[in-house]
């Protein structure tokens, strides 16, 4: 039989004994239920990201083919290739008209410009950019066929600002002559940044960059890209930026273009509710799916393009 003392000395210990045993069984369900809530989380945010980018590429492909067939179009016109193969000042001024129909379309093209099949401006109207180099003109004509459109890749055309091409060859007879070049601005308005920010949710980040790596942008200005090669990768990217954290990513191609989409979202902020968007705004709902009769304004002219 137990003395006083050992009894009295047990009663002071058992409850420090249960209270050990209480927060290593509850410090172990926690952590248990936060990897489980995290993976969870982390599986949600996946479903997000493949989403809303599989909506967006499908978006910015439909506006790619838009600019493609204006360009093919223009290019066309009896008036534009005739003066490219003749010249003459009544067919310049003949071409001329027609090239001041597509840059008046929108604010968002440049200039447009006639090549001889050298590659060396004949005529342009519009805000003309610098001449490029011999290697930058054979690389954007280099894939062009003569019944199609090419979208070539992103421009730095100063500070910040962007431009892309949409080159189409001219032809008569069969006979390559020259080229169409529809230089267009790469700038998203308000309205379309704040309706892709309701699509990707408020702490996402969508980015376009050239599948080089070498340009990227938020669709108003240039920024940096991830901080790794994004080509040929598939599923939930993880990596971290310097000073900013660790981020979650999905990449895609756009499919016609020598582009290719990521959204970013950071890590550490778990991907609430609110985080991943809401989009109703939009014509998306909480699940990502397109609500009855609701069509985005900038599925119609894609944000920036």
């Amino acid at each position: 039989m137990r003395s006083p003392r050992a009894l009295a000395a047990l009663e002071l210990k058992l409850p420090l004994l249960i209270s050990g045993l209480l927060v290593l069984v509850i410090g172990g369900f926690s952590w248990g239920a936060y990897t489980q809530v995290q993976g969870v989380t982390l599986s949600a945010a996946e479903q997000h990201l493949d989403r809303v980018t599989t909506q967006l590429v499908a978006s910015l492909k439909a506006g790619g083919r838009q600019r493609a067939a204006e360009v093919r179009q223009t290019a066309d016109q009896p008036a534009v290739r005739a003066y490219v193969a003749h010249g003459g000042e009544a067919a310049r001024t003949a071409a001329r008209v027609i090239l001041e129909g597509l840059t008046s379309r929108d604010a968002l093209n440049a200039s447009v410009e006639l090549w001889n099949v050298a590659g060396q401006r004949v005529l342009a109207v519009g805000r003309p950019l610098p001449v490029i180099g011999v290697r930058a003109t054979q690389a954007l004509t280099v894939s062009v066929t003569d019944t199609g459109a090419t979208l070539g890749p992103l421009r730095v055309i100063g500070g910040d600002s962007l431009a892309f091409s949409v080159t189409a060859a001219l032809t008569i007879e069969g006979r390559r002559t020259g080229y169409l070049v529809n230089w267009r601005r790469v700038q998203a308005s308000p309205e379309a940044t704040q309706q892709v920010t309701q699509l990707i949710g408020a702490d996402a980040a969508l980015l376009v960059g050239n599948v080089s790596g070498d340009v990227w942008t938020d669709l108003s200005a240039r920024v940096d890209g991830p901080p790794v090669d994004m080509r040929g990768r598939q599923g939930l990217i993880e990596y971290a930026r310097p000073a900013r954290g660790t981020y979650v990513a999905r990449a895609a191609p756009i499919g016609g273009t020598p582009w290719i989409l990521v959204v970013e979202l950071p890590r550490e902020h778990g991907w609430s509710a609110a985080g991943l968007g809401s989009s109703s705004k939009v014509g998306w709902s909480r699940t990502g799916r397109r609500t009855p009769g609701s069509v985005p304004s900038w599925s119609r002219r894609p944000a920036g393009w």
